[in-house]
């Protein structure tokens, strides 16, 4: 790999922990651009007497921190599928 030796180990071990990338001004930049953008489009929607729906998250695993409870199924083009809980 030639071009590992051109990365940081800082930039690295930001890849490694994306949680750690929030702390850059930058990507807190870009974060407030994209939460005022949201908000002004739920706004103006809203204000359109529009209504969000969160959708329900679906997948083809069981969700593990379930532990007793029971799940909801979904036949999906012919394959089955769990909601989430968690």
């Amino acid at each position: 790999m030639e071009y590992a030796s051109a990365v940081s180990p800082e930039s690295l071990s930001d890849y490694l922990r994306p949680w750690r990338r929030i702390r850059q001004p930058r990507f807190r930049a870009i974060l407030r651009v994209e939460e005022v953008a949201s908000d002004a489009m739920r706004s103006y929607l809203r204000d359109e007497g529009f209504i969000e729906l969160l959708p329900p998250i679906i997948g083809p695993a069981t969700d593990p921190g379930i532990r007793g409870a029971r799940q909801a199924s979904i036949d999906y083009y012919g394959r089955e599928y769990k909601v989430m809980s968690s």
